[in-house]
């Protein structure tokens, strides 16, 4: 089954623009290309779908994909509308796939009986459902227009995290992102959202794409939807047969509560180097820094205890 990496650079331009450049976002680098690197030891065919920007960083990071796909200024969006590259890739795949989260690293190969469903993800978020009560209520108080799915089915308390998402019926799930593309073109984008709004957007993003997944797919459709993991195992981080990969989200939401993300990221550098020495080294070069960093806080602070 085809593999597919999505990728829009639109969150990360300011950062690639100050100073220190590309240093600033190497976790990300470093999170993508291990991601990609244990993913093409089992795909064969793995496809990254992304915009210029995101085509020359995975080029300089000579992450392995079998193909990059530009789709040049096809991400028309404000950059809090970051699912907007999933979606497009969900929306233009016209064949089985299987898409993976740029934080998740696969070990071994995903169980046949999840490759083989019209509609699979990664495991359901009952457990955790009033958070989307609250994720669409912040929606609708920000005054973005929200369609009323959540009134017409409201009997359904489904949503899917989709870390991993794909299938086999690849034309339901076209429906599905189409649905939802149409609603972000509807709205131009966003681009003319407030700044309560451009908020509410970024943090309540999980109603909008794990919650109509399961609307449009399986109450809207009739299909339901294959799950990879039962939430019980994912509470009780339990150890299942035929399933050994990372979800990275809940280390890194750990790790900066924690203040290890340094911890975290040596823990990633040395991952990638055993994985693959050769994008580990072109991630290196990437995020080089092309000022002293050190030396520029340095002089800052120097100057600050001059005054």
């Amino acid at each position: 089954m085809k593999a597919v990496h999505s990728f829009k650079s639109a969150r990360f331009k300011p950062m690639l623009e100050s100073i220190g450049g590309t240093y600033i976002i190497k976790p990300m680098v470093q999170i993508m290309a291990l991601s990609a690197a244990s993913i093409r030891k089992h795909h064969p065919d793995f496809v990254l779908i992304t915009d210029e920007a995101g085509k020359a960083l995975a080029e300089a990071c000579k992450m392995p994909y079998s193909e990059i796909i530009s789709v040049g200024d096809k991400f028309d969006s404000h950059p809090n509308f970051w699912i907007h590259s999933k979606l497009h890739a969900y929306h233009e795949l016209n064949e089985p796939f299987v898409h993976y989260d740029n934080d998740v690293f696969l070990w071994e190969p995903l169980p046949e009986r999840l490759l083989a469903a019209d509609v699979f993800g990664f495991h359901s978020e009952t457990f955790v459902w009033r958070k989307y009560e609250a994720y669409g209520k912040a929606l609708e108080d920000s005054g973005i227009p929200i369609p009323k799915l959540h009134r017409k089915y409201w009997t359904s308390r489904m949503p899917v995290n989709m870390a991993i998402f794909g299938g086999n019926n690849h034309a339901a799930i076209k429906q599905y992102a189409g649905f939802v593309l149409e609603w972000l073109q509807d709205n131009q984008g966003f681009w003319n959202m407030d700044d309560k709004q451009a908020q509410a957007l970024d943090e309540n993003i999980a109603f909008i794409e794990q919650l109509w997944v399961s609307y449009l797919i399986q109450d809207a459709q009739g299909i339901p939807i294959e799950l990879l993991l039962t939430e019980q195992q994912v509470q009780a981080n339990e150890k299942v047969d035929g399933v050994q990969l990372t979800h990275l989200h809940g280390a890194k939401q750990a790790a900066m509560r924690q203040g290890k993300t340094h911890e975290l990221v040596a823990k990633l550098d040395a991952k990638l180097k055993e994985v693959n020495p050769e994008v580990h080294a072109a991630v290196q070069e990437f995020t080089s820094p092309d000022v002293d960093i050190a030396a520029l806080i340095k002089e800052s602070q120097d100057g600050q205890n001059s005054q």
